[in-house]
């Protein structure tokens, strides 16, 4: 117990100052750090986040083969774009650093952009709505539009606390078949070609689940939406000329929110 509390001093070292990180980076390595912030603060401000707990990674804009993570131990509304630590595909950190990344944030960066070029951003977070949803024998359920926006592109494992290789392994196998994967009595993984499409996915997955646990609560029969035009549907919005199913209609109205509400984020 002595050596747990002890050790890791270095958690609790601020972040490099925010002018000489940004004299060093290049173009789309300080943008990509700017919208990934935006997105830890967002989670925090709709309530998703879990304390330091969980994980946001984005992939470098102008270098695909570097990833942008977090040091472990920092709360998420007070994330800033020089806060994050640079990792290369092998999970090591390319700038010197002396702040601790969680060996489990290093996993994901590697397993899930390696096996998904298509995807630059992700979130994995532990909101009780979703969790208690991954807890049910039915899981999610089409007892709303929100779910009946995502269904199609959910999949689901088991989770597994050690992370080894048989894990790491069937971890690539199913999210590389989907945008958001569920674990069970654990959270989620939502994937995005941005940090607006991964943000909106996960708003709307926790507002899915909130519905549907909310109409169970009442002990009334359940009435799920048919699913026999699901395709149908689902392709209709994908193809709406009228708005965008991927956070681009909001996108900008969210940084107006946190400039009121929780400035900083781009520094």
């Amino acid at each position: 117990m002595e050596e747990i509390l002890t050790r890791r001093p270095e958690v609790f070292l601020p972040a490099p100052a925010n002018g000489s990180l940004k004299d060093v980076c290049s173009p789309g390595e300080w943008e990509t750090r700017v919208e990934l912030a935006a997105v830890f603060r967002l989670v925090n401000m709709y309530g998703l986040d879990d304390m330091a707990n969980g994980a946001i990674c984005a992939r470098v804009k102008d270098n695909p083969d570097h990833y942008l993570l977090h040091p472990y131990g920092i709360f998420w509304d007070e994330v800033k774009a020089s806060d994050f630590i640079l990792i290369d595909a092998n999970g090591d950190v390319v700038r010197e650093e002396d702040r601790f990344i969680g060996l489990g944030v290093i996993n994901l960066c590697k397993w899930i952009f390696e096996t998904r070029p298509d995807v630059n951003f992700f979130i994995h977070g532990h909101a009780e709505e979703v969790q208690a949803v991954t807890a049910i024998e039915s899981r999610l359920q089409p007892y709303s539009q929100a779910a009946i926006y995502l269904m199609p592109l959910v999949d689901y494992i088991e989770y597994d606390f050690l992370e080894d290789e048989v894990y790491g392994k069937e971890f690539c196998d199913t999210i590389s078949q989907c945008q958001l994967m569920l674990a069970g009595h654990h959270g989620y993984y939502v994937l995005g070609r941005t940090g607006a499409e991964a943000f909106f996915r996960t708003y709307y997955l926790a507002q899915a689940c909130r519905v549907q646990l909310a109409a169970m609560a009442t002990g009334d029969r359940m009435r799920p939406i048919d699913l026999s035009f699901l395709d149908d549907t689902h392709t209709d919005m994908y193809d709406s000329e009228n708005y965008n199913y991927d956070g681009a209609t909001e996108w900008l109205g969210w940084l107006r929110k946190l400039q009121r509400e929780n400035p900083g984020w781009d520094e």
